[in-house]
């Protein structure tokens, strides 16, 4: 802000009649109040300019800090603040073919990209990622695990998305099964016949206290924390 003194010329009397010689030293006096009191805010405001600039300054650089200074165990991921997780938890979906060239639904099935994608996405708002509204205190990881067969169509999809793409044949091939009713029908059964039990490598998935197998189709709704604590 900027002050402006205007000093119009002053005619002082006395019941004696006029005093002419007094008013150049007024203004004088005058004048050097003004200039004082100017100095004085031009001062006094650009002081309070630069404090205001410093601390809103340090106030976004503790905003795009990683960690919060006063407390350690913090993460700070845009305006999500959320504590350290307890673990990781491995999801995991199996895919064990690819569609058929005559278009037809086949062993994979339509909309992969959709179901894949919707799936993380519900396990990301029941984590920790979204402490905020979930509470959740366990962070998730995506895997695929894919029959080689699959591979050409999963990677190129799931990828993309954040699935780790795991290659793997099922663990059993189907002429070391030893009961005969199982060795004849498993080939027929369901939608992937032997290639179903590809999903039993979720097991070896050692590096997480847990891992959830999922099909593409389904959704998480809710914290699955009661479950992971146990």
């Amino acid at each position: 802000r900027i002050l402006v003194c205007l000093v119009s010329p002053m005619k002082i009397n006395s019941r004696r009649g006029a005093i002419p010689q007094q008013q150049p030293l007024l203004l004088n006096n005058l004048t050097k109040i003004c200039l004082l009191v100017t100095v004085s805010a031009v001062i006094a405001g650009y002081y309070y300019f630069v404090s205001t600039a410093i601390s809103i300054g340090t106030v976004e650089n503790n905003s795009n800090a990683p960690f919060s200074r006063n407390n350690s165990n913090r993460n700070v991921r845009g305006n999500n603040v959320h504590p350290k997780p307890k673990a990781t938890i491995g999801y995991a979906v199996t895919v064990s073919g690819c569609p058929k060239n005559n278009g037809s639904r086949g062993d994979f099935g339509a909309g992969i990209t959709d179901g894949a994608a919707v799936l993380k996405h519900s396990i990301h708002l029941n984590s920790i990622q979204n402490h905020q509204q979930s509470r959740s205190l366990y962070d998730y990881k995506m895997y695929a695990l894919v029959h080689p067969e699959a591979e050409f169509c999963a990677r190129p999809t799931l990828e993309p998305l954040g699935y780790e793409i795991l290659l793997r044949d099922v663990p059993v091939p189907l002429e070391e099964i030893k009961g005969k009713f199982l060795r004849e029908r498993v080939t027929s059964n369901g939608c992937c016949g032997e290639k179903e039990f590809v999903k039993l490598h979720a097991y070896t998935l050692l590096k997480h206290p847990a891992v959830v197998h999922l099909d593409l189709d389904t959704l998480v709704l809710k914290p699955m924390d009661q479950f992971f604590d146990v």
